[in-house]
């Protein structure tokens, strides 16, 4: 691999990882004019009952970890053209709706227009029911009827939650308004893409549920046997969950969700989207520090090298700190220089043995003294391991001056000075034993070279 791409091209690694959207509320829609009306009689009149959920926060598997809103409608519709308007809502708002004999229009396009909600010109002004006695927040966003299922679709807000209420014993239908897909959150918790009444737990009960296949039917049992313990799970993980709800819904689409091992799946679902992330995030700091890091990486070609894998395999992980890439990269390279070093300085033990083991044994006290400062230097790779008998006098010769942060302190160093006899303490400082024959037999070298010279 070129050097070009040690560090600059890894962000190339990331070309295909996906954008991230965070959820936005929908404002609630302004009232319309009116479409032009048709024959109020195709509204056929009768008892419109439904119920629906919907989870506002985090939803897992089926699971509300949130706060669930249900809504339930109660609709009498006259042949008059009136209704009686009954909504009950439990959860973030409470509603209690209950408005008889409200004048509505039936539209061509299937939407019904109370004449007294939303305020208009042409309501009543003597008749201020339902917004009398919904609450500020609660709006009805949208009533539409379906002539072919004999269903009122009540949309309610602030949550968007949609409402089903059927024609009591009427026969079902085809829909003249054009289905929308699904998604699998909707799916989960009695939005728009769902059909049928929906329960508490924030699942939608839909006209397919007895024709289930095995795994939904697997998952719905295993649900309600854990429920506390799931909800127990996913109350205290809120934050990393609710952040890839996405992610967590598209698996029980398709059926790839392990809920037996839900723990364990939803931690790995939940690093898949952070590693997602991060990558997002490198690709945006490589962008934006381009000539920096090429700079950098031209500099230091030569070491770089050494630590290629190491980086490629923190980047690929998401472990890699780009906001700080010369000191990360630093790290690398002294751990990497720590390691080699360490096996050098085994190889070297291993070759010279039998002389170490000779030196240690002659100067064993010496050796013994200066053991914390051989060991802190073997720990950063300063010791000279290949010059060892001189660089362990060395240390000797500072431990016996107190340089030494393991020498003795004047106290300690009196007592041990008393404990000796004075005329084998007389020199200054310890030679090595082993250190003064060898220098005492090259300079006799050096003396017999000079003698033949002469």
């Amino acid at each position: 691999m070129k050097l070009t791409t040690t560090f600059i091209a890894l962000s190339a690694t990331f070309a295909n990882a996906r954008s991230l959207r965070g959820l936005e509320e929908v404002p609630t829609p302004a009232a319309a004019e009116p479409a032009p009306t048709t024959d109020t009689t195709s509204l056929p009149p009768g008892n419109y009952k439904g119920s629906g959920s919907k989870c506002v926060g985090v939803t897992v598997f089926r699971q509300c970890a949130g706060i669930t809103v249900k809504v339930d409608t109660d609709a009498n519709v006259h042949a008059n053209s009136t209704v009686d308007v009954k909504v009950k809502s439990t959860g973030s708002i409470n509603v209690d709706l209950n408005c008889p004999n409200e004048p509505f229009t039936l539209n061509a396009d299937d939407t019904l227009t109370l004449k007294n909600y939303p305020r208009t010109a042409n309501s009543d002004p003597d008749n201020t029911c339902i917004t009398d006695q919904l609450p500020q927040l609660a709006t009805l966003e949208s009533i539409t009827y379906e002539p072919d299922q004999k269903t009122i679709v009540l949309k309610v807000g602030p949550v968007g939650l949609i409402v089903n209420a059927e024609l009591q014993n009427a026969a079902g239908g085809t829909s003249r308004r054009l289905a929308t897909e699904p998604t699998a959150t909707d799916s989960m918790v009695g939005g728009p893409g769902s059909t049928g009444d929906a329960t508490d737990d924030g699942y939608s009960a839909s006209p397919t549920d007895a024709t289930m296949g095995e795994y939904k039917q697997k998952l719905a049992a295993f649900m309600g046997s854990h429920k506390a313990e799931i909800e127990a799970f996913t109350s205290k993980h809120k934050a990393a969950i609710g952040e890839a709800q996405d992610d967590i819904a598209k698996a029980i689409k398709s059926g790839d969700f392990n809920f037996e091992n839900y723990q364990q799946q939803l931690k790995d679902i939940v690093d898949k989207h952070d590693l997602a992330a991060y990558k997002q995030q490198f690709e945006a700091y490589m962008e934006s520090h381009k000539a920096e890091i090429k700079q950098f990486v031209d500099e230091n070609k030569s070491i770089l090298q050494d630590v290629e894998d190491k980086i490629n395999e923190a980047v690929a992980s998401g472990q890699f700190d780009f906001t700080h890439y010369k000191e990360q990269l630093q790290a690398f390279v002294n751990q990497y220089d720590l390691q080699k070093y360490q096996k050098d300085m085994d190889q070297f033990i291993e070759t010279h043995k039998d002389q170490i083991e000779s030196f240690v044994a002659a100067n064993k006290q010496a050796v013994e003294d200066v053991s914390g400062d051989i060991s802190d230097l073997i720990k950063t790779g300063s010791f000279d391991f290949s010059n060892f008998e001189q660089t362990i006098q060395d240390l000797v010769t500072r431990y016996d001056q107190g340089l030494s942060k393991y020498s003795p302190s004047p106290e300690q160093e009196q007592e041990i000075n008393g404990a000796i006899d004075t005329a084998k303490n007389s020199q200054a400082g310890k030679t090595l034993a082993g250190y003064v024959q060898q220098i005492q037999q090259q300079a006799g070298d050096i003396e017999q070279d000079q003698d033949q010279v002469a």
